[in-house]
C-alpha cells in the first residue's frame, strides 16, 4: 500500500513538501520521524535525497536532506523561546 507515486516529471520541492515538510513539522514538535528511500537500483533514491550535489544550493535541485537542514534552522530562527535540538544522522 502506498500513500502517493511521484512520477519523473515532479519537482524535488513536491516530492519535499509532501513526504518531509511534514516529518520536519513534527519533529519540531518533539515527535521522532523518519524519512526513508527505498527502491531498486538505478530508481533515483540518492537524487531524491541529496539532490544532485548537496554542497551547492540550489533551490531548484535540492535534495530532501538540504531541504530538511534549510527547514529545520528557519523553524529555529522563527522561535522566541531558546531551542535545544538534535538530530542524528546514520549512514
Amino acid at each position: 500500500m502506498f500513500d502517493r507515486t511521484f512520477f519523473q516529471d515532479s519537482t524535488q520541492q513536491e516530492v519535499f513538501s509532501y513526504v518531509a515538510l511534514p516529518v520536519v513539522q513534527d519533529a519540531m514538535s518533539a515527535i521522532n520521524g523518519t524519512v526513508l528511500a527505498y527502491g531498486q537500483t538505478g530508481a533515483g533514491k540518492t537524487h531524491t535525497m541529496e539532490g544532485p550535489n548537496m554542497l551547492i544550493d540550489d533551490p531548484e535541485s535540492s535534495g530532501i536532506l538540504p531541504r530538511v537542514a534549510k527547514e529545520i534552522f528557519v523553524k529555529i530562527n522563527a522561535t522566541e523561546a531558546p531551542t535545544s535540538t538534535k538530530s542524528r544522522y546514520l549512514w
